[in-house]
């Protein structure tokens, strides 16, 4: 049987919350941001449902995103530890063939070694290279070629502040979704590249 991701994301602990959580937590926030009276809530009961539905869509997109980020972080992670993926190119093949300097190339290594120098011989081109690995012994003299080359490595946060701390080119997967991925996944969606519902 195929596996999904969401299967995947449930066999590691990590579970989207459910609709019932998400509106007692809207409710919760609703009132104790207004700290109505019975008699107030009747009269402004109308208000309160579409206030309630509002903070139950804001509240359900930010667990959206985080369980996203955690379940990417967490799939990337155990393709590194298997290390059998070659490149991700994001958002598609075919975007790559009319604007590569648009993209976002993504490849994972469990170590690094002189693996990453096959990014940039290959002729590829992109708008940033994306390294992941959970490698905690590449050299100094590497991270600053990769860095010349605009390749970034990207390992979970802990190994970033033990081996790599105060290296420009080195992310945390938190920081790549946020300030990397994110911008970009926008930017696609805006343009129409992506779908909007993505």
């Amino acid at each position: 049987m195929k596996k999904t991701l969401k299967i995947f994301a449930e066999e590691n602990g990590k579970i989207l919350k459910s609709p019932k959580d998400i509106i007692n937590e809207a409710k919760d926030n609703i009132v104790s941001r207004h700290k109505y009276t019975s008699e107030q809530i009747k009269k402004r009961f109308d208000e309160l449902i579409m206030e309630t539905e509002e903070e139950a869509h804001a509240i359900y997109r930010h667990y959206e995103e985080v369980y996203g980020h955690d379940v990417l972080a967490l799939f990337v992670n155990s393709i590194i530890e298997r290390d059998n993926i070659q490149s991700f190119l994001m958002p598609s093949e075919a975007h790559y063939k009319i604007n590569p300097m648009d993209c976002i190339i993504f490849t994972a290594k469990r170590t690094i070694r002189e693996r990453w120098r096959q990014i940039v011989t290959e002729g590829t081109r992109g708008l940033g290279f994306y390294l992941a690995t959970i490698d905690d012994k590449v050299s100094r003299n590497q991270l600053e070629e990769m860095l010349n080359h605009r390749i970034y490595l990207v390992c979970p946060e802990e190994i970033r502040n033990l081996h790599y701390k105060n290296i420009p080119n080195i992310l945390s997967f938190k920081e790549f979704f946020k300030d990397h991925l994110d911008p970009a996944m926008k930017r696609w969606k805006r343009k129409g590249i992506i779908n909007t519902n993505s």
